[in-house]
Parts: C-alpha cells; structure tokens; sequence
C-alpha cells in the first residue's frame, strides 16, 4: 500500500479494483429487485434470473419507471439508500482497510456519512452535478480533510454512459468558497461552482 498512499497524497484518488465482492454486488441486486416489486407489483420478477446490473430486462424496467412513474422509482430509490445491504457493502473488510491506511488510522477509528447508491439513467441529466467538492462540507469533518469519498460502479463501465470526473490534485486547495446555484427544478439546491 505504500505507493498507493503515496499516490493519494501527490493525486487526491487511487483506483482499487473489484472492491465489492460479487457475492455484495449479488446481494444488493437481489435487494433492490425485491424493492422494485414491493412497490410496483407488476415489476419482472424474471430480472432476477439475470443476476445482473447490465441486464437488458432490469434496465429497461427501471428505465420505464422512472419515465413513467417517477414517485414509485423515487420509493425504491429512497429505499435501497437505506438498506442493510448497501451499507455492508460500502463498509467491507477491504475498503475499510484501504481507507485506514489512506488515513493513516485504526478501522475503528472510521466513520461513514452519506452512503449513497446512484441509480442514473443513460441520457438523462436531471442528477447531474457541476464540480463540487465530495467531503468538505459535512458537518462531522470540519476541516476538509480527513475524509475519502468512494465511487464504484456495480456494473462494467463504460466512458459514454457518463462516468465520474475528477478534478486531479484538488484536494491540496484546501476547503472551497461554496456557491449555491439554485436549481428550479428540485427541492434542494445543490454545493456546486459554476
């Protein structure tokens, strides 16, 4: 891990693959299956024979309710955000790891706020976010610092599909002057720069 925290410190971000398990990544599609049909009985149970995030049959369902009935999607979205599942994955034995040693910290001297599972569709930019800065501005981390933010797709990536962007080194800038923007669209305004 040596070059791993050296990298982090010179660059503001590692790449560590395959960090949920499949049998984690398993588990939380079958959970949020499970809560598409909760709150919208006639969700295809057959999904559930694909075990897979990229299956044609899961995406276009889901695609199709948050088209069509965006406060059903919006239940099971709120819903897994609060699972079991979700936490248990984002809080494993080797993220949790590779975080105390990013930290330079015991595991037990970890905290975790804002576990979030994003569920975007293609072409679709009501969710997307300008820069913004990930950790600085909760409330448990005053200073800015002493915090990581982990982003990792359940599903084989691909640049098109709209990935991630970071800003490289950023992080030696220290805190950012926020901006709000507002945005008319949704309740809450969003920390972002223009």
């Amino acid at each position: 891990m040596p070059n791993n925290q050296q990298f982090f410190n010179d660059n503001g971000y590692i790449i560590s693959k395959k960090i949920i398990s499949l049998s984690g990544s398993d588990h939380l599609y079958k959970t949020l299956v499970l809560l598409a049909k909760k709150y919208q009985k006639d969700f295809p149970l057959n999904v559930m024979n694909e075990k897979s995030w990229e299956g044609d049959s899961f995406n276009n369902a889901l695609i199709a309710l948050r088209k069509n009935k965006p406060e059903i999607f919006g239940a099971i979205y709120d819903s897994i955000q609060n699972s079991a599942i979700l936490s248990l994955n984002v809080c494993n034995e080797s993220i949790l790891k590779i975080v105390s040693k990013i930290l330079e910290c015991d595991v037990e001297g970890i905290a975790v706020s804002g576990v979030m599972m994003r569920m975007d569709a293609p072409n679709d930019n009501r969710n997307r976010l300008k820069w913004h800065q990930e950790n600085s501005y909760y409330p448990q981390n005053l200073k800015g610092e002493n915090g990581v933010t982990l982003w990792s797709p359940l599903h084989n990536f691909k640049k098109e599909y709209g990935s991630i962007e970071l800003c490289i080194k950023s992080h030696k800038t220290g805190k950012f002057e926020i901006k709000k923007i507002p945005n008319q669209k949704q309740l809450f305004n969003s920390e972002q720069y223009e």
